[in-house]
């Protein structure tokens, strides 16, 4: 008995040690990697075991658990899967942004990456962000692919509430749990706004989507607390249909997602956390994500806002015509937008037959409208059918191009599927090639696409005004305190506000031909700062604004791309308050939903030792009965004060900041010398001070090129009447592919216009850089020397200034590290440099 039991004894440990040992042959290769933000706030454990998953904590609190990603291929081929690293690599970057137009005119861009290789050619890579993580697959694969599925779990660690979208692009917010999977449908556009019981904030989303469907979420049905996504299958086969036709219905698909090239990077999927409601409208993660532009010439992009005549059902009154599509209303519209520097105005549905662009409604002189938009400098926007532009592409847009058309708007594509994404690159392309603008309506998402393509100049992707004309609920104050938070974090979002018949929430009713909002009159006008739009529509008639003549004045001047955004105290669908800034001036917006509330703004945002002029419209006494009462006050106000507004249900206010005095953003000819230039004239700050003066203007415009600066130069330096003018520019001409020749040619234009003026240039050469490949220092250091040896002789032959200080900062043709801050910027020791340079210049000068 007693060897029997030494004999089980050991039996039994050899049947563990075999057990342990078949254990670990399946964990060979089992590898997990941790990746945090620069700030150490996030933590991503990636784990490479039988899958690739990924989970994720946030100041060491646990929300998303193990969640496994992977892409299937073909039923043999499926990456994520049985994964063999091959090797693994880091890397940091810190760098600032500095984008054509947007919420900020610089953005800091720092980021930890891990990419890790595999076996069977393919890589992921993960990026931890401040703002977030990301990651997506790389493929290198030799031959073309059909992409049968893609996995991206996202397990949560409790059921949190999530803020679901359960139509493509139109649709009031549902909040749910997450593992609401009964819920019909059980569907998600994104972002999908997820609020654990802590506050804390999740936004899931994508960025860089391009030749590949765009990603919706559901409930996992079987997984609680989870959320996986789901694409569009490739049409095979589809039919015109829904309203008018308009749509492509898809009747028939293939068995894959995607048919695309086998070498390529897909699209990021991205996390963003915010622990605070205000932090979401500065979360910037989607924008950092996309890809660069890649427009070699983006100096024709202009933003603006626009005249819209749909929406009003052009109802214009006490003219001596009968309003439609015919060539005396649109004159209206064109005369009303000059009056009001109002860059564009939009030609809707009804200009054309809806199937071919090509012929124009019988009353409607296009050239004649087209000619006269352009002696008045507003541009003008034309509504088209998506499927009817797609087939007509080139003659269509060749048409619009010939009549001198801004910008096409074009709507009820309807689908996020990988034709429908393929189609709003291929627009975008071509339009570019023509100078044309694009707006997308009846559109999915925002996905970046505004950074890789700034052309595409607004997306709708929202539930909007529109829908208070053809639905019995349209849209309400509480939904218009949501969107910001979830449709906006995804990027510009064309709501089309500005309504002028407001109604509270007793006697609103949807009515067509003369639509209503919900809410107040300042409800709306807040909107203006509120919503980021590049491209704002003002909604209603050009005859209801003139009768109200101090509103109309307000709102003219609301910019619609901002130099800062500085969010204030919110709640996601409550309330919103936040306050932007455009040059010196600075604007506050806020709204709530139908319950009144109180607002305080403290001014820590201003400028200290500076007095500001406020303009301030509230609601008004009686807007809880009459939404279209509101009150206009004036007041001298200084950074640390308060404001305090009052909002009536529905609610809101808004306010512009200017500084009084000889610092006054409108005072013209009070700057002996202003400074003009990119991001490095920008970034010197307080030019008044480096240069011992108190007449000097900073008119830097970070992220713009020489062409930008073409345009720009009669409203950012001619119109102050200085006596000189420092120009510096051309670097980042250089980085989005616009040739020497331009930028001489641009130099000649600006030198010429300034001399005519009587003012008198100073031309700095273009600074040297530092980059880490050599063979791109070197090129770029070529370019720069030729374009150099343009502007010494050029100044030569104009008897101006010319001051190179690469000497003093640079050896070898690169920027020395003491005097850089990212290979191209400039540190505070770099700016005193050249700041004595160009004070021996104007003292010189006297």
């Amino acid at each position: 008995m007693k060897n029997s039991h030494v004999n089980n004894r050991i039996m039994i440990r050899a049947i563990l040690l075999s057990a342990l040992l078949l254990a670990a042959s399946f964990r060979v290769g089992a590898k997990d990697f941790t990746l945090s933000s620069p700030d150490n706030k996030i933590r991503a454990i990636v784990a490479i075991d039988k899958q690739i998953t990924y989970s994720l904590s946030y100041d060491g609190k646990n929300y998303v658990l193990p969640s496994s990603i992977s892409m299937q291929f073909d039923k043999e081929n499926t990456i994520g899967i049985n994964p063999v690293v091959r090797n693994s690599k880091t890397k940091s970057v810190d760098n600032t942004l500095h984008p054509i137009y947007g919420i900020n005119n610089r953005i800091r861009e720092r980021y930890n990456e891990l990419r890790i290789d595999f076996r069977s050619n393919y890589s992921v890579v993960f990026r931890a962000y401040n703002e977030g993580l990301a990651w997506r697959f790389e493929t290198n694969f030799d031959k073309e692919i059909h992409v049968l599925q893609e996995q991206a779990e996202f397990k949560f660690a409790g059921n949190y509430n999530a803020y679901f979208h359960p139509i493509l692009s139109e649709s009031n917010y549902r909040l749910q749990k997450i593992s609401d999977s009964s819920l019909a449908p059980n569907y998600s556009s994104m972002p999908v706004l997820i609020k654990p019981e802590n506050g804390m904030n999740i936004l899931i989303h994508e960025s860089d989507v391009r030749d590949y469907p765009c990603m919706t979420l559901k409930s996992a049905e079987n997984n609680p607390n989870t959320l996986v996504g789901r694409h569009a299958y490739v049409p095979s086969k589809v039919k015109p249909g829904g309203h008018n036709n308009f749509n492509l219905v898809v009747t028939e698909t293939e068995d894959f997602i995607a048919k695309t090239t086998g070498k390529r990077a897909f699209p990021w999927r991205l996390i963003a956390f915010e622990e605070n409601d205000k932090d979401i409208l500065c979360n910037e993660l989607v924008y950092l994500l996309a890809s660069k532009n890649k427009l070699p010439d983006t100096s024709w992009i202009k933003p603006g806002k626009v005249a819209w005549d749909w929406w009003n059902a052009m109802n214009l009154t006490g003219v001596p015509f009968k309003t439609g599509f015919n060539t005396e209303t649109y004159k209206y519209f064109i005369d009303f937008a000059a009056a009001n520097n109002i860059e564009y105005i939009n030609i809707d549905d009804g200009w054309s037959d809806w199937f071919d662009l090509l012929k124009v409604t019988g009353k409607l002189d296009m050239q004649e409208v087209a000619q006269y938009a352009k002696s008045k400098n507003v541009g003008i926007f034309l509504w088209c059918v998506w499927w009817t532009i797609d087939k007509q592409m080139t003659e269509a847009l060749d048409l619009f191009r010939k009549w001198g058309i801004a910008g096409i708007k074009v709507d009820f594509m309807d689908r996020d599927d990988q034709i429908v994404v393929d189609f709003h690159e291929r627009l975008l392309k071509e339009a570019a090639k023509r100078n044309l603008l694009v707006n997308y309506h009846g559109a999915y998402h925002p996905t970046g696409m505004s950074r890789t393509y700034p052309n595409n100049i607004n997306v709708e992707g929202v539930r909007g005004l529109e829908w208070n004309k053809f639905n019995p609920e349209g849209v309400t104050p509480e939904h218009d305190v949501t969107i910001p938070f979830i449709r906006m974090f995804a990027g510009s979002m064309d709501y089309t506000p500005g309504a002028m018949q407001n109604y509270n929430k007793e006697e609103w009713k949807q009515l067509n031909d003369r639509p209503m909002s919900q809410g107040t009159r300042c409800h709306q006008l807040a909107m203006f700062v509120v919503y980021y739009g590049s491209l704002q529509m003002l909604s209603d008639a050009p005859t209801a604004y003139e009768k109200e003549p101090d509103y109309l004045k307000f709102l003219a001047k609301i910019p619609s791309v901002w130099d800062e955004t500085y969010p204030l105290d919110c709640k996601v669908g409550e309330y919103v308050n936040v306050a932007r800034r455009k040059g010196n001036d600075w604007y506050i917006g806020g709204m709530t939903n139908w319950n009144s509330r109180k607002a305080s703004v403290t001014l820590d945002f201003l400028d200290a030792g500076k007095q500001y002029e406020a303009e301030i419209f509230t609601d008004g006494a009686n807007a809880d009965r009459v939404g279209n009462d509101y009150a206009i006050a004036r007041k001298t106000v200084k950074r640390g004060e308060k404001l305090e507004f009052y909002m009536a249900p529905g609610g809101g206010y808004a306010v512009r900041l200017t500084t009084t005095g000889e610092d006054s953003a409108e005072a013209q000819g009070n700057y002996k010398v202003v400074m003009f230039g990119n991001s490095l004239i920008e970034g010197g700050g307080n030019w008044n001070e480096k240069l011992g003066r108190n007449d000097v203007r900073n008119s830097g415009r970070g992220g713009f090129t020489t062409s930008h600066f073409v345009w720009l130069l009669d409203d950012h330096v001619i119109k102050y009447q200085p006596e000189v003018c420092v120009l510096e520019g051309g670097i980042n001409d250089m980085g989005v592919g616009i040739s020497a020749e331009r930028i001489k040619q641009n130099y000649q234009n600006m030198v010429d216009r300034l001399l005519k003026k009587n003012i008198a240039p100073i031309l700095t050469g273009v600074f040297y850089v530092s980059q880490e490949n050599d063979s791109d220092n070197a090129d770029k250091a070529a370019m720069i020397d030729e374009v150099n040896a343009f502007l010494q002789e050029l100044a030569k032959s104009k008897k101006i200034a010319y001051i190179d200080i690469n000497p003093q900062l640079s050896e070898n043709k690169r920027l020395k590290k003491q005097f850089t801050t990212d290979g191209v910027h400039l540190t505070e020791v770099a700016y005193n440099i050249w700041a004595e340079e160009i004070k021996k210049v104007l003292n010189s000068k006297k």
